[in-house]
């Protein structure tokens, strides 16, 4: 049947929020231990929780919970978590996981189903993240702690510390800096490594990796600490991973962007040598995603002799094995557009969680054919262990968008030089439609969070729901040091202007939508331009000085280098880049989502907006949705705020007369 001839924004999709928010889940995380696959499990239908989930490897299209109801892997620490399950090596090994009610560690048992003992300290305002079990002594775990005995930003102390799980006894191993991560011991139970960082750093601008002896005598501490690599502001770390088991000798690997692109380095320790870099020369691709979240695994040892790695090159995942002694670079073909959580399971096979354009996010296993030497052919087979939705391959064909990375020259404000701007487009594509001839669809502009996060090429449920629906969607990718509220809006501006005299979209019915970060390059579009006729801002900063005074820890000083400077050293840029400042400024319609629990950007960020918009008789609606914090993880929730959201931009433009 020919597809039917209709208006842009008002075709019919079996793309409905019912459909995103029961029947899909995500994979936060993955656990290979002896043979056994773990992986953690957030289920939108059950409240947002993290169940823990286990398939033998033997057997691995069978899987089972790890523990009932109620309980939710989940930490709290930097707020935006990760780092919250670790496994002891074995067969049938101990699990322990963070437990969201109430913050303690918990141990599951070998052969346990659903019984959990506490292992941390009871009644304790204390946080943990990244904690991994020693291999000698896998009643002590090495963990991250957050102490937040005095919650302000300022009083809240990080630090490392030794666990041990039969008295819930804690041992302070290293304190001092602002911040602490990837605590990882090496296989002989000999030596310990970590990174560190202090403000106004975040964990991609400047990091610091030591390396320690690690002694029990009897109680855990370090000794003769040594300087790896990395510095403040200048040199960023990520990943350390020790070399396995079969190695001849410890060996340290880890990620960094000391020639500005995260590339692999290793180092002996106890050796006088310096790091060596592993590959032949430096490339452009990126070993690392900004660490927003403990736990990153972009790469992985199958041995000591091979790596595995999926750096990412112009927004796309690549696959390939890094062979060690000749430092030989080999790619495999890979249907995927990004590849996250990478982990061995023995020398040929690997587990990790893709996505691609036409599929949803899938649990993947790895089998690789490896040859003998230099130039031998490799080759690899991928099996999906478990998808995020059983309902996208019910879907008709042509239902998902196909996106087009497009990078163009822009103009850039106060007499820049032209620079790249990188945007993703996705059209409409729903196979029962097609638009109206001469007619071109509505957008909707969206913006990433962090600021310092990325759109990468991928099937995302939000995008499907309104490109099945007739709308055009564009991800943009910022460029911000210093200019956040300057360069980003402008881009913006300039895309929707580049993307209308290509006819890709009408710039007469144009949205401009974001979270977080995002949410404030929406207000202060808004405030600052006229091409679009609405916006979703989506616990969005608005007050940029109120939000250096009233965050938390993590991201306190974060602002300093986005902005340029602290609110003392230069109050006129956050009083002129706040959009609380010049709100009077909006006269397109503006839609506020907010969670009444947000530690991150407080509701008052959003109410301040509202109230001043409400008072000046503009078109504002707001919706604060209870229990929720910086991110939406309940059904219900992610339901009503995105019916909200199409039927907001749906009567702005006029699409429903």
């Amino acid at each position: 049947m020919a597809p039917q001839q209709k208006a842009y924004g008002t075709w019919s999709s079996p793309i409905s929020t019912d459909l995103i928010t029961s029947k899909a889940i995500q994979f936060p995380s993955i656990h290979p231990s002896g043979n056994q696959i773990i992986h953690a499990e957030s289920r939108p239908s059950e409240g947002g929780r993290i169940v823990l989930v286990s398939r033998a490897l033997d057997a691995l299209g069978e899987e089972h919970e790890l523990f009932g109801q109620g309980w939710n892997a989940r930490t709290q620490v930097h707020e935006y978590g990760g780092g919250a399950v670790a496994v002891e090596e074995g067969s049938g090994g101990r699990v322990w996981f963070s437990e969201f009610r109430d913050g303690r560690l918990y141990e599951i048992g070998p052969g346990q189903e659903g019984e959990l003992r506490a292992v941390t300290p009871a009644d304790k305002p204390y946080r943990y993240a990244d904690f991994v079990p020693h291999p000698t002594q896998p009643h002590i775990l090495i963990s991250v702690l957050e102490d937040h005995t005095l919650p302000s930003p300022s009083t809240v102390v990080t630090k490392l510390v030794a666990i041990d799980t039969r008295t819930s006894s804690l041992t302070t191993l290293a304190e001092g800096a602002d911040f602490y991560a990837s605590p990882r011991v090496s296989a002989d139970g000999e030596w310990l490594a970590w990174r560190e960082w202090y403000h106004p750093d975040m964990p991609w601008e400047g990091t610091q990796l030591y390396v320690a002896r690690l002694s029990f005598s009897p109680s855990p501490a370090l000794s003769s600490p040594r300087h790896v690599a990395g510095a403040r502001s200048t040199e960023s770390i990520s990943q350390p991973l020790w070399s396995p088991s079969s190695a001849p000798q410890p060996t340290l690997y880890y990620l960094s962007d000391s020639t500005n692109y995260t590339q692999p380095y290793s180092f002996t320790p106890g050796s006088p040598s310096p790091p060596t870099p592993l590959l032949r020369s430096p490339t452009t691709d990126e070993w690392a995603p900004p660490d927003w979240t403990f736990g990153n695994a972009s790469y992985t040892l199958l041995s000591p002799n091979t790596l595995l790695a999926a750096p990412t090159r112009s927004a796309r995942a690549v696959l390939g094995l890094l062979d060690l002694p000749s430092r030989e670079w080999t790619e495999l073909p890979t249907p995927y557009s990004a590849i996250t959580h990478l982990h061995a399971l023995s020398p040929t096979r690997a587990v990790f969680v893709s996505a691609q354009t036409q599929r949803p996010v899938k649990l993947v296993l790895a089998e690789f054919e490896l040859g003998e030497g230099e130039g031998e052919r490799k080759s690899v087979k991928f099996r999906t262990l478990k998808s995020s939705s059983t309902v996208a391959d019910d879907l008709p064909q042509g239902i998902f968008s196909q996106p087009d990375s497009i990078t163009f020259k822009a103009p850039q404000p106060a007499g820049r030089v032209d620079a790249d701007v990188n945007v993703i487009f996705y059209p409409p594509s729903n196979p029962d439609y097609v638009g109206k001839e001469n007619t071109r669809p509505p957008a909707v502009f969206a913006i990433h969070g962090g600021p310092t996060s990325q759109s990468v090429p991928g099937l995302n449920w939000l995008t499907a729901f309104f490109t099945s629906r007739g709308w055009a969607w564009i991800d943009y990718r910022e460029r911000l040091t210093g200019q956040w509220g300057v360069v980003d809006t402008s881009d913006v501006v300039e895309s929707v202007k580049y993307l209308a005299k290509r006819g890709l979209i009408d710039d007469e019915r144009v949205a401009i939508r974001g979270g977080s970060a995002g949410g404030f390059t929406v207000l202060a579009s808004l405030t600052d331009s006229k091409v679009f006729s609405a916006g979703t801002s989506l616990y969005g900063v608005s007050d940029l000085r109120a939000l250096a005074e009233d965050t938390h820890k993590f991201e306190s000083q974060y602002l300093f280098r986005l902005i340029g400077g602290t609110p003392e050293e230069v109050p006129d840029i956050y009083r002129d880049r706040s959009p609380i400042n010049k709100v009077e400024h909006i006269t397109s319609a503006l839609l506020v989502l907010q969670g009444s629990d947000d530690k991150v950007v407080p509701p008052n960020q959003a109410e301040l907006v509202v109230d001043r918009l409400k008072a000046l008789g503009r078109t504002v609606e707001y919706e604060l949705f209870d229990g929720e914090g910086h991110g939406f993880r309940k059904a219900e929730t992610v339901k009503k705020a995105l019916e909200r959201e199409l039927a907001f931009y749906t009567r702005v433009f006029g699409l429903g007369e």
